[in-house]
């Protein structure tokens, strides 16, 4: 993941979707080629890109040529003028005009079959998705779009670079609210960063495990404010052998993070495992 995020999902029934793809520029890390390799799925169903940073989007340029486009996208409308500046680099510029390109094939409705928000995905799992208003040019974080993905007992959010404006706007909604407080495991927004931190929002997840996504040059500020908000949840560190509770995992230090959810209808189970790689 590095300082870029990226998350890959096997749903119950085989589908795969992902939510941003920021790869890793250091070691050449792929996310689209990675769940390509690990599950050889016959497309991406669903894909969330959750604000157009590139260190969110950076892998996008991989997915036409890996002939991995998505059924089903998810990403905000940025006027090009807004998202392409003038002195943007090379790599930069074309992530983003890879962006827009993409964005630009997709309108309509969806059918029932791909609906994220329908119970098309297996064992009952579902997205939702949230979002406030906010303009790109002087508060683009809070463009992020909040995805939870939901099985059984298990939630997972993933909250982009949301910052407080943004939380604070989404606490007004009862379904957030409601989702919210489902939440098993958390992704700390904006990196880890104090400024996607809001108290109220940890106040009503109550998670059992945070997720960081952050590299090692990178100064993750808050983390101890979100492991006093964690209960714990058992996790197995590939890298040592070593399985203990721990409240919050980061990419920075422990790799990357894998979970496994299971729900059988009457109950739900997880594990956890981290591995550090090179690639």
């Amino acid at each position: 993941m590095g300082h870029g995020s990226s998350v890959s999902i096997l749903t119950p029934n085989g589908k795969t979707a992902m939510i941003d793809l920021g790869a890793n520029t250091d070691t050449g890390f792929s996310p689209v080629r990675f769940t390509k390799t690990i599950w050889s799925p016959s497309s991406l169903d669903y894909l969330i890109l959750s604000h157009p940073h590139v260190d969110h989007i950076r892998d996008i340029v991989n997915l036409e040529p890996e002939g991995f486009l998505p059924r089903v996208l998810r990403a905000r409308n940025i006027p090009r003028e807004k998202l392409i500046r003038e002195d943007v680099n090379e790599d930069d510029r074309k992530a983003l005009e890879t962006y827009l390109a993409l964005k630009s094939r997709y309108s309509g409705s969806v059918d029932d079959s791909s609906d994220p928000g329908s119970s098309s995905w297996g064992a009952g799992a579902y997205f939702s998705n949230y979002s406030v208003d906010a303009d790109w040019e002087t508060e683009p974080n809070n463009t992020s779009i909040v995805t939870f993905f939901k099985l059984g007992g298990f939630t997972f959010v993933y909250p982009g670079d949301i910052e407080s404006r943004g939380w604070s706007e989404l606490l007004q909604k009862d379904d957030f609210v409601r989702d919210l407080k489902t939440t098993a495991f958390f992704v700390a927004s904006h990196h880890g960063r104090e400024a996607g931190f809001l108290q109220e929002v940890m106040d009503i997840a109550k998670p059992q495990l945070v997720i960081v996504s952050d590299s090692e040059y990178k100064d993750t500020s808050v983390t101890s404010r979100y492991s006093n908000q964690a209960s714990g949840f058992r996790v197995t560190d590939e890298n040592s052998d070593i399985t203990e509770s721990r409240k919050v995992v980061s990419t920075r230090s422990d790799g990357r993070v894998m979970i496994d959810a299971c729900y059988d209808g009457n109950q739900t189970t997880a594990i956890v495992k981290l591995k550090r790689s090179s690639g």
